[in-house]
């Protein structure tokens, strides 16, 4: 780990990278990437086990900005799929 703590404060609501990767619907390997990558700060509890703060585990978890969303939703990544027919039925 680039970023582990020996301190975490009083107060800090540390949870394990399994709770923070179920809290942030991603895996707990991801969870140990974001902590490498600076995203997330880990922290040491006894010799192996790393902790992150929850509050930070939410900060990383954020909605879509509007126009990301609607780049997303409007078929312009995929270049538009035109008029697609998804009932099965005779054109």
């Amino acid at each position: 780990m680039s970023k582990r703590n020996s301190s975490a404060g009083p107060g800090r609501p540390l949870i394990s990278l399994r709770d923070a990767g179920q809290l942030a619907g991603v895996s707990p390997k991801t969870i140990r990437r974001w902590v490498n990558a600076g995203f997330l700060d880990g922290f040491q509890v006894g010799p192996r086990l790393i902790k992150v703060d929850r509050n930070q585990v939410l900060a990383q978890v954020r909605p879509l900005a509007p126009r990301d969303a609607a780049n997303l939703a409007g078929n312009a990544h995929f270049g538009g799929l035109g008029n697609v027919e998804l009932s099965g039925g005779a054109a």
